[in-house]
């Protein structure tokens, strides 16, 4: 049915169906027409368990052109680039907008939704293969100019400021008013629904401030329509566990004229990328009621209604047949998607297994290795992070090991010692999370959430890419 050679394994990520069916055809020809993108292929990708593989021919095509590009200095594909992926974004946050503030289920506003987010994925997605393609140019760029490699990183620091470092500054500057009126001890001393109380009483100006922020920011803790919405008390405990003080992204040492333009196309990517998955997780956020409201029509469970397709949850909402709780049932248990015929098919049962057990690489053996995204080191305990049940998991001090970090996953970092990605290059949000954590970070390694199991104990040594399994295994 498949032919295995023709695809790359690029991590696992679980998303509930109504997501990942979005995910699945994202190439869009017209769209890479209009922006010179070449699409030769179908864009053909599978999703088995959350395995995700992607066709070889789509990958390389995009890494030639973006070489390219990279080789002929070439500002005018990246600043296309950057104008489709911004338009996107613009299209998906204006739909997200008018599905927040619809006040009753409107299906034709719904689909139209599920359109926009479907459309940004080929941008999206796009800025995977264009960073693996900007990472060694940039590597063999400071080799050439006798620059030291850990140099790299000021080539991935956003051109803008993104949502996580603007909620970063705030927070900080919170924790300095607590400070400042000396309630911050009453944080640590009670439950977080107490010392908010305590805060009411005692200052309602700064009380005011804490919900304003999180009304601002409610969107933590959701991704690819799931997860959990920000809370005060999860505020309070980010401001517990603010490490020290947001660092500065300023660095003013000159370098030649090349490396420059090179940053700069650079640090655009870095940003855009950043940008779809906080966009991703505002649009989970608001489109909640609209997707609680079909699921309350369908007499369907969330969790039902996350594992229709899209097409099945409109269907249903026309008062045609929907699948069947047992085969919800199945699905959330576990699902793939594989494309024929330039049509997306489901598989569960054992369908599913025979196509992972013919296409899942075998399990590596020997050290991990990846990219430093962030210096330093750490030991801990592994905990792995599929998705956003599995944070409830996380102990202060624990390495979190998940296939590629999103904003649903933003309130675990204030616990965490260290992280380690299967997916992502140094644009991604891992790296942008990391650094702004100062947490030691190693992304790219393709495979540590098969290699690594639960409370593993490791040594993550980012500085040189390199995750180290250590003498016993903890179990908790």
């Amino acid at each position: 049915m498949i032919n295995g050679t023709d695809y790359e394994y690029i991590g696992r990520y679980k998303c509930p169906l109504l997501y990942y069916r979005l995910v699945h055809q994202w190439v869009n020809h017209k769209d890479a027409a209009r922006y010179s993108i070449d699409s030769r292929s179908e864009g053909r990708s599978l999703f088995l368990d959350g395995h995700m593989f992607v066709n070889k021919k789509d990958w390389e095509i995009m890494k030639s052109q973006t070489a390219s590009a990279l080789l002929n200095e070439d500002s005018i594909f990246f600043n296309e680039f950057y104008a489709f992926g911004a338009a996107e974004i613009e299209r998906v946050s204006l739909i997200s907008d008018q599905l927040a503030s619809a006040g009753q289920l409107d299906p034709e506003l719904l689909a139209e939704f599920f359109r926009a987010l479907q459309d940004m994925q080929f941008p999206w997605m796009l800025t995977l293969p264009i960073g693996d393609a900007m990472e060694p140019a940039i590597k063999l760029s400071l080799q050439k100019n006798r620059i030291p490699p850990e140099e790299i990183q000021r080539f991935f620091e956003p051109d803008k400021q993104t949502l996580l470092i603007e909620q970063r500054r705030e927070l900080y500057l919170l924790r300095q008013k607590l400070e400042k009126s000396g309630l911050l001890d009453a944080l640590t001393k009670s439950t977080p629904s107490d010392a908010l109380a305590y805060i009411h009483t005692k200052d309602i100006g700064l009380y005011d401030s804490l919900k304003e922020h999180t009304k601002r920011f409610e969107w933590f803790g959701m991704m690819h329509m799931w997860g959990t919405p920000f809370s005060e008390e999860g505020l309070l405990r980010e401001i517990i566990g603010l490490k020290e003080k947001p660092r500065s992204h300023e660095n003013t040492t000159p370098l030649p004229p090349g490396l420059e333009w090179l940053k700069q196309q650079s640090r655009k990517m870095t940003y855009l990328r950043n940008a779809f998955a906080e966009t991703c997780a505002i649009a989970s956020h608001k489109s909640l009621p609209s997707i609680e409201r079909a699921a309350s029509f369908l007499g369907l469970t969330m969790e039902e209604t996350r594992h229709l397709t899209p097409e099945e949850l409109l269907d249903g909402l026309k008062g045609r047949a929907i699948p069947s709780r047992g085969e919800l049932q199945d699905r959330k248990d576990a699902f793939g998607l594989i494309l024929l015929d330039s049509k997306s098919v489901l598989l569960t049962g054992q369908e599913l297994q025979n196509q992972i057990d013919i296409l899942l690489p075998k399990e590596p053996s020997g050290t991990l290795t990846g990219t430093c995204a962030s210096l330093g080191k750490a030991k801990g305990k592994v905990k792995l992070v599929f998705c956003p049940a599995d944070m409830d998991k996380v102990e202060k001090g624990d390495i979190v090991v998940a296939p590629e970090t999103t904003p649903d996953l933003l309130p675990i970092f204030h616990k965490a010692g260290g992280i380690i990605t299967d997916m992502g290059g140094i644009t991604g949000h891992a790296a942008i999370v990391s650094r702004e954590f100062g947490l030691p970070c190693i992304v790219g390694t393709r495979n540590a959430t098969r290699v690594l199991k639960d409370n593993d104990v490791i040594e993550l040594d980012a500085t040189n890419g390199v995750i180290r399994k250590l003498a016993g295994r903890s179990e908790k």
